[in-house]
This record gives structure tokens, C-alpha cells and sequence, in this order.
């Protein structure tokens, strides 16, 4: 298999520079040239915010773009105008973001008592309501944190604590420190605790990012839009998929932050199949590993 990094020209070329480099994407043969280059370019915009080195390749036999994380870890994707190039990224990221520093630790918290609680504290144990309303108790908590994609020339990255995103920028006010550094000392720390207390003592969070995220219209056509569905259920697999009666977007669905046009009656009774065939497979599953908990006991 020849890939394309390593020649006479990939040797000039810094880490995924083949990626915009229009002399060495013209020796490509390509079916659609347009296309190609520019899925490169997104590719290029992503590959330079992840807070991990990827080192992307080409295979021009096979028409597929490798990425080598580390020694051991290689991926690749065919390149295919039936996908969008949201929908090429986001596989991509999928696969990419296995590889995101990320934690996990479990400590106690103290926690408000639930009504019911201060409830049980005032009619059977006989605790006044005002003191029975200060009373806390002590739960385990997991959390969990993913430091995701970067932008180096303002030293901010993106962080994801128990499903809440924010912006974060690296140092403090007193203590400066450069994202790179930042980034460069957490890829190697392994444990989640150590993790955890580096990146808040050595950032600050300047922004959160609002729960709803704004609308994306989706406008893609046959084959395209199937894939469209194909490749985002498992991120929408909770979300609520349903046909919007009224406002701006008449006739058209919604599917979380997507609102979908069908460009025929064909195609959308196809993607709704999808969707809901894979929900069946899911409740399924679902249901069988349930049974075998039963079973085992």
C-alpha cells in the first residue's frame, strides 16, 4: 500500500500539511476532485484543535485517509461524496476522541436532604423544619472530565465535566501557562485524580456553553441525507425525532438540534425506518442483557 507522506514532497511538509497543499492534493485521482479538497481542508481544521497528535496520511489505491494516534492506534475512512463533510468529521471524532484526556474519580459530597427527607427528620424524629432544612448528608459522586478541542492562539480549550461544556483557558492569573504546555504535561498524567486537580488548579473557566445548542438545517439529498442519519443516530439515539406543524420551518423534522427537509416521500420513509429498526435493535438488546441479569441474579 503506498501512502502518501514520506516523498520527496511529504518530507517538506509539516505534520497533516498535505491536507492544503493544492500541488500535492493534484496528484491525486480522484472521482471528484472538488469534493476531495475540500473534505481536506475540513479534515486539516479539525485535526488542528484536537488536544492529542494525529498524524494523518493518504492512501491513493484505496481512496482512504489514515490516522495514526501514537505507535498502536490507526484508522481509516474511504472518501465518499454520499457523506457530508459534518457527517466525514464527525466520524473522525468519534474515533479521535477515544484518545481525548479524559478522567474518572468517585469521592463524597455533602448534598441537601430530598424533601421527603426533611419530611422523615421533622414528623419522626422530631427536628424543627428550619434546622431539618440545613441538614445535609453525604453521597458518593462520580465525575467525569474531557478535555476536548483546543485553539492554541488564545490558549482556551473546551472541557466537558459530567456532560456540562465550558471554556476553559489554560494558567491563572497567577500563573501564567501557555496552552501547549498545558496540553503537553496532561497527556501523560494517568491518574484520574491527579488529572482532575492539574486542570483546575492550572486553568480557568471563562464561559459555559448554553444547554440548547443552536439549530442546524439539514438540507441534504437521497443518498447523502441517508447517511446523515446513519452516521448521527448514535449520537441522537434519545432524541426525539417528530415532524415540526408550524413556524419558519413548516414540513420540515426536527431531531435534536437538526431540523431536516426530506427531498422525497422515499427517502424519508427510508430514514425514519432506519431509525426506528435501530431503536427496536437497542430495546432488543436492551431487554436481553435485563433477562440475563434476571438469570445470573
Amino acid at each position: 500500500m503506498n501512502i502518501w507522506i514520506g516523498s520527496d514532497m511529504g518530507e517538506r511538509l509539516k505534520i497533516n500539511e498535505w491536507l492544503i497543499t493544492k500541488e500535492f492534493l493534484a496528484r491525486a485521482e480522484v472521482p471528484n476532485r472538488l469534493y476531495f479538497e475540500e473534505l481536506c481542508e475540513h479534515v486539516y481544521e479539525y485535526l488542528k484543535n484536537t488536544p492529542v497528535p494525529v498524524l494523518s496520511t493518504f492512501d491513493p489505491k484505496n481512496l482512504r485517509i489514515y490516522f495514526t494516534v501514537g505507535h498502536d492506534y490507526k484508522n481509516w475512512w474511504i472518501i465518499n461524496e454520499d457523506y457530508a463533510f459534518a457527517d466525514m468529521i464527525t466520524l473522525m471524532r468519534r474515533w479521535v476522541k477515544n484518545f481525548y484526556p479524559s478522567y474518572q474519580v468517585d469521592y463524597e459530597d455533602e448534598v441537601p436532604l430530598s424533601e421527603d427527607e426533611v419530611w422523615v427528620k421533622v414528623r419522626e424524629e422530631g427536628v424543627k423544619l428550619e434546622d431539618a432544612l440545613e441538614m445535609k448528608k453525604k453521597v458518593s459522586v462520580i465525575e467525569t472530565g474531557v478535555v476536548g478541542e483546543i485553539t492554541l492562539s488564545k490558549d482556551e480549550f473546551e472541557f466537558t465535566k459530567n456532560r456540562k461544556k465550558t471554556l476553559r483557558v489554560s494558567g491563572t492569573l497567577d500563573n501564567p501557562l501557555p496552552l501547549h504546555k498545558f496540553i503537553k504535561y496532561i497527556r501523560f498524567i494517568k491518574d484520574g485524580r491527579e488529572m482532575r486537580d492539574y486542570i483546575f488548579k492550572n486553568s480557568l473557566e471563562i464561559q459555559e456553553f448554553p444547554d440548547k445548542e443552536d439549530d442546524v438545517i439539514i438540507e441534504y439529498k437521497d443518498k447523502k441525507l441517508k447517511n446523515f442519519f446513519i452516521v448521527n443516530f448514535p449520537n441522537l439515539v434519545m432524541k426525539q425525532l417528530y415532524p415540526i406543524v408550524d413556524g419558519d420551518y413548516k414540513h420540515y423534522w426536527r431531531w435534536g438540534k437538526y431540523v431536516i427537509q426530506f427531498n422525497s416521500h422515499y427517502v424519508q420513509d427510508e430514514c425514519l425506518e432506519y431509525v426506528e429498526e435501530k431503536r427496536r435493535e437497542l430495546s432488543m438488546t436492551s431487554n436481553d442483557l435485563d433477562s440475563q441479569d434476571i438469570v445470573s441474579g
